[in-house]
C-alpha cells in the first residue's frame, strides 16, 4: 500500500519557488548595482529569484523602472505572493521596487540610504539587508503590478 510518505514531492510552481528564493534572501547584505547570489540592489534580488526559479535571465537588462515598464497593465486577478511593488513618484519615476508576500507584506532589498556603494559598509549597516516591511514602509508606494515572469511555464535550468 502506498502512503503518502512513499509518494514523490510535489514541484514548486515558478511562483513559490520565487518567493521561497526570495525568503532565502533575508539579511543578505544590501549594495547599489548588485545582483547575487548574495549581494543585492532591489533589481537585481527580483531578477536573481526570477532566474533562480527558472524565469528569464533579466539581471543585466532591468532595473526598478524597466520592471515596473515591462509589467505595467491591467490586473486580471488579486495580487499574489510574488508580484512585484513599485515605488516612486509617478510612472516615469520608479525607483524601488519590493516582492509582494500578500496583504501588507513587502520583502525588500533596502540600504539606509539609496546607495551604498562599500562593501565593508553595507555589511556592517543592518539596515542595508534585505527585510520584510508593511507595504507602505516608504511614503513613495506606487504601484503593485502583477509578476508576468513568475505565471508561464519554467525553463529548464
Amino acid at each position: 500500500m502506498t502512503t503518502v510518505h512513499d509518494l514523490p514531492p510535489v514541484p514548486l510552481g515558478l511562483r513559490e519557488r520565487f518567493v521561497e528564493l526570495a525568503l532565502l534572501k533575508v539579511d543578505s547584505v544590501v549594495l547599489w548595482n548588485r545582483d547575487g547570489p548574495d549581494v543585492f540592489d532591489c533589481s537585481g534580488l527580483v531578477a536573481w529569484c526570477i532566474l533562480k526559479a527558472g524565469g528569464p535571465d533579466l539581471r543585466a537588462t532591468h532595473n526598478a523602472q524597466k520592471l515596473f515598464d515591462e509589467t505595467a497593465g491591467p490586473w486580471s486577478i488579486e495580487p499574489r505572493p510574488g508580484d512585484l511593488a513599485f515605488y516612486g513618484a509617478d510612472i516615469k519615476r520608479i525607483t524601488h521596487v519590493a516582492i509582494w508576500l500578500g496583504p501588507e507584506r513587502v520583502l525588500s532589498a533596502d540600504g539606509a540610504t539609496s546607495r551604498v556603494t562599500d562593501l565593508a559598509k553595507a555589511q556592517a549597516n543592518p539596515a542595508a539587508r534585505v527585510h520584510l516591511h508593511t507595504r507602505p514602509y516608504r511614503r513613495d508606494f506606487f504601484a503593485l503590478h502583477q509578476n508576468k515572469w513568475l505565471d508561464v511555464e519554467p525553463v529548464c535550468r
